[in-house]
């Protein structure tokens, strides 16, 4: 059985916030975590245009009920630091733990 993928959006910045407050539905706001759930067109639109809108922010994926992961936009890429300690902040949010400030 296929397992159910989510995706996610983590806003950097306040304009990030803003423009995804105005697409996303607020039941789909994590005050805990900062996240945006959102669905894989939303997603790879957000990424297509992250560009034009000045949009700073990460994208992250969870198969099923499995760990939260970054989505590789580049295979070829590797994820910077910035990404790394967000997603270990995330985590322990997630996993019940204290978080890390940022």
């Amino acid at each position: 059985m296929k397992k159910e993928t989510k995706f996610f959006l983590f806003a950097k910045n306040d304009h990030a916030n803003e423009v995804f407050a105005r697409y996303i539905d607020s039941s789909n706001f994590s005050e805990r975590t900062g996240l945006w759930e959102c669905d894989y067109p939303f997603a790879n639109r957000a990424v297509r245009d992250k560009n034009l809108q000045h949009l700073d922010f990460e994208v992250f994926f969870r198969q099923g009920e499995g760990k939260l992961r970054p989505w590789r936009l580049d295979p070829r890429k590797k994820f910077t630091k910035s990404t790394k300690k967000i997603l270990e902040r995330l985590q322990r949010i997630l996993d019940g733990k204290n978080a890390v400030p940022a």
